[in-house]
C-alpha cells in the first residue's frame, strides 16, 4: 500500500462517518449498534432480505458486518450481493461456530476480515475502520486514475493540436522561404494563395496590394471563388484609402496594422455596404507588413460554410504573412530595378546614337568644306565650257553637259549631307559604314 501511495501522491481520504450495514440477529443488533455508534460509525440494519439486497445493490453502505449463518438463514448470499460493477463492498464476516469451509469461502470471496464470535470489540472496530479506510483510499485512487486518464487524454489532444500547428508552421516557413527567393510578382502572389489554401482551410482567400501613392487598395488575386462570384468579388476590387473615405475597419488593418474580424457587420456607409455585400459571412483581414509599412492584405472568409474563423487560424496566417510581405516587397523592388535597368539601357542607346550623329555631323562639315570649293570650280568651268561650245561640235557639247549634270548631282548630295538629322543604316549594310541619305535628310530626292 505504501508503494501505491507513493505512485498516487498525496490523496485526501474522507473523514465522514462510515456507514456500516450490520446483518445479524435482532438481539445482537442493538448492542453492536451502541458500540459502533460510540466509535463514530453510522449503523444501518434492515429486517427484510429485499431491503438488504437493495442497500447492497445501491452501495448505500461503506462496509458490511455480517453473520454468515444468519444471512444464509435469510436466504442472502452476501458475497453475491456485495459484488457490484463498481467493485466489492468491504465485508467483515463473523460466525459463532465457523467451519473451515465457511472460512475458506469467505476468503475466496475477498472478505476483508473473518471474526469469531463472541466479538473482540476493539478488534471489530479496528477491522471496520481499516476496511473503510482501504475502501475510501482505493476509491480515491480510482478517482485519481480517472483524473489522470482525463488529463492524459486532454494533453494528448493538445499535443496533437500542437503537432498540427508545428507542421503548419514548418510548411508555411518552408514555402515562405521559397516564395521570398522568387522575384516574379505574379508567381509570388500565386504561391501565397496556394500556400494558404493548402495549410489552412477557408472558403475564399483574396490577396490585395496597397498603393500608398494613389491611396488605393486593389484586389489582385483570389482563390476558392466560383466563376459566378469571381467577377463580382474582383469587379469592385479598388478600395479608397484617403482620409475622408477609408472605413474604420480598414484603418484598423492598414493604420493600426492589426487583424480585423467581422461576421457580415461592417458598420454604416457606402464602403461598409460594399464590404458586407462581398463578405456576408465570417471573415478576417490581415495586413502584410514590411518595415512598418503595409504592402498588402490577405482577406479570408467562410461565407459558404459559415464556420467561425478562429484566433488559432489567423495566428498561423500571421506567421506566414511576415514572409509573404517580404516576398511581395522583394518582387516589387525587382520590378522597379528591371524597369530602371531598361530605362538606363534606353538612355545609353540614345547617348550612343547622339554621339554617333555628332561624329557624322563633324564629318559632314569637313566633307562639305573640302568638296564644295573644288566643286564650285568644276561647276563654273563646266558652265563656261558649255557656253563656249553652244555652236560647236555636238559630241563636245554632250560631254560638257555630262560634266555639268554630274557636278550638280555631287552638289545635291553635299546639300543632303548638310541637312542630316538622324542616322539610318540602309538595308544593304549593317556595319554602319553606309547610310541612306534620303532617310537621313529632310530633303526630297529629285
Amino acid at each position: 500500500m505504501e508503494g501505491l501511495r507513493e505512485l498516487t501522491g498525496s490523496i485526501e481520504i474522507s473523514n465522514a462517518p462510515a456507514k456500516v450495514l450490520v446483518i445479524d440477529s435482532p438481539d445482537l443488533l442493538e448492542q453492536i449498534g451502541l458500540v459502533l455508534r460510540d466509535s463514530g460509525f453510522e449503523v444501518m440494519s434492515f429486517s427484510s432480505a429485499d431491503e438488504i439486497r437493495t442497500c447492497l445493490k445501491q452501495r448505500a453502505c461503506d462496509v458490511v458486518l455480517v453473520d454468515v449463518e444468519f444471512a444464509a438463514g435469510m436466504g442472502i448470499d452476501i458475497f453475491a450481493g456485495s459484488a457490484t460493477s463498481e467493485g466489492q463492498i468491504p465485508t467483515i464476516v463473523a460466525s459463532a461456530n465457523p467451519t473451515l469451509g465457511e472460512v475458506l469461502r469467505a476468503w475466496n470471496n475477498a472478505a476483508s476480515f473473518f471474526l469469531k464470535k463472541p466479538f473482540d470489540l476493539p478488534r471489530t472496530v479496528a477491522s471496520l475502520r481499516d476496511a473503510v479506510d482501504n475502501k475510501r483510499f482505493y476509491e480515491r485512487v480510482i478517482a485519481r486514475i480517472d483524473e489522470l486518464e482525463e488529463t492524459n487524454d486532454r494533453l494528448s489532444r493538445e499535443n496533437d493540436w500542437l503537432r498540427q500547428q508545428a507542421e503548419q508552421f514548418e510548411t508555411f516557413e518552408r514555402i515562405a522561404k521559397s516564395i521570398a527567393s522568387s522575384l516574379e510578382l505574379d508567381k509570388v502572389l500565386k504561391e501565397i494563395l496556394l500556400s494558404i489554401g493548402n495549410a489552412v482551410q477557408f472558403d475564399r482567400v483574396v490577396l490585395s496590394l496597397i498603393d500608398w501613392d494613389r491611396k488605393l487598395e486593389e484586389a489582385v488575386m483570389g482563390m476558392g471563388i466560383p466563376e459566378d462570384e469571381y467577377e463580382a468579388v474582383l469587379a469592385e476590387k479598388v478600395w479608397p484609402l484617403s482620409d475622408d473615405k477609408i472605413a474604420p475597419w480598414a484603418k484598423q488593418v492598414l493604420h493600426d496594422k492589426s487583424k480585423y474580424f467581422a461576421n457580415g457587420d461592417f458598420g454604416e456607409g457606402e464602403t461598409a455596404e460594399k464590404a458586407a455585400r462581398l463578405f456576408p459571412g465570417p471573415m478576417a483581414k490581415i495586413p502584410l507588413v514590411v518595415k512598418d509599412v503595409v504592402v498588402g492584405t490577405i482577406t479570408v472568409d467562410n461565407h459558404r460554410s459559415g464556420q467561425p474563423i478562429t484566433e488559432e487560424q489567423t495566428a498561423v496566417l500571421e506567421r506566414f504573412t511576415e514572409y509573404a510581405a517580404i516576398a511581395i516587397m522583394n518582387a516589387k523592388l525587382y520590378m522597379r530595378a528591371v524597369e530602371a535597368q531598361n530605362e538606363l539601357k534606353e538612355a545609353q542607346e540614345k547617348l550612343i546614337e547622339a554621339e554617333r550623329l555628332r561624329t557624322i555631323a563633324r564629318m559632314v562639315a569637313t566633307v562639305n568644306h573640302e568638296i564644295n570649293n573644288p566643286l564650285c570650280s568644276i561647276l563654273l568651268s563646266a558652265q563656261m565650257l558649255q557656253t563656249m561650245l553652244a555652236k560647236g561640235d555636238e559630241a563636245m557639247r554632250q560631254k560638257a553637259k555630262s560634266i555639268l549634270e554630274n557636278a550638280d548631282r555631287i552638289a545635291s548630295i553635299v546639300s543632303k549631307l548638310e541637312n542630316i538629322q538622324r542616322a539610318a543604316p540602309t538595308a544593304a549594310t549593317q556595319d554602319g559604314k553606309m547610310f541612306d541619305l534620303d532617310e537621313m535628310s529632310n530633303l526630297e530626292t529629285t
